[in-house]
């Protein structure tokens, strides 16, 4: 295992998914969640590598999602819910990901005391711990992110994961819900963990691969990239 900063983790992580093909605004996103899986010492960099390994998202297909909100008859006889579905075979944890950050961000300015969304057939779902992890900090909800043998409870500053199947590759649903804080009791055992700073542990093959996709988005130098502004430009004044 290699040691780094978390500011490295993010950067190198944010230039890696652009790298892939995905937006900066989707990059950045991803870059803030893998730093929030090693807060709580989660092996981010390992998921978003096999992430991009297992997903082309340089493809526009894989990156499209279907979303059904719930009609006002379906409203009134259960809980606000979601649902994001493929436009593809599958869906990707980068694509579920930003849309939970913005239904969180909605909710907080709605003030809705509890809600679902639902996401079917996500890829390494273990990633979106640090998309509910974000978003719990922006907006001070909390969350709950589970699937069948695996639940994490998240508020800005803490975690508790109540069962370590952690290691699933795809689940056919993942449900997220939001709970305004002091709504539900939040459990106080040795499960529970705080977030930490420092540096961290990453998987080196895991790394060789992201700093490989980094290096897509170089530009070759040329006279006009360095007319533009890029390197040192044609005068040298040092």
């Amino acid at each position: 295992m290699t040691r780094y900063s978390l500011n490295q983790v993010e950067h190198t992580v944010r230039k890696a998914v652009r790298g892939a093909g995905v937006s900066w605004g989707v990059a950045e996103e991803a870059g803030r969640a893998v730093r929030w899986l090693h807060m709580i010492d989660a092996p981010g960099v390992s998921l978003i590598a096999a992430t991009l390994a297992e997903i082309d998202h340089a493809n526009t297909q894989s990156r499209k999602v279907r979303q059904r909100i719930p009609d006002a008859a379906e409203t009134k006889t259960q809980s606000l819910k979601t649902v994001l579905s493929s436009a593809d075979e599958v869906l990707s944890p980068l694509v579920v990901g930003p849309c939970i950050c913005d239904w969180a961000n909605a909710i907080n300015a709605d003030q809705t005391q509890h809600a679902e969304i639902a996401a079917e057939d996500v890829v390494y779902p273990q990633l979106l711990a640090g998309y509910c992890g974000v978003a719990a900090q922006q907006t001070g909800l909390m969350l709950f992110l589970k699937w069948q043998g695996f639940e994490m409870q998240c508020t800005e500053n803490k975690v508790h994961i109540s069962n370590q199947q952690e290691d699933s590759a795809f689940e056919s649903e993942v449900v997220v819900v939001a709970k305004e804080i002091g709504s539900a009791a939040q459990p106080n055992d040795a499960r529970m963990r705080e977030l930490r700073i420092g540096s961290t542990e990453v998987d080196p093959e895991a790394w060789r691969m992201l700093e490989k996709l980094t290096q897509n988005t170089y530009v070759e130098a040329s006279e006009d990239s360095r007319l533009s502004g890029a390197g040192a430009g044609l005068n040298d004044n040092d």
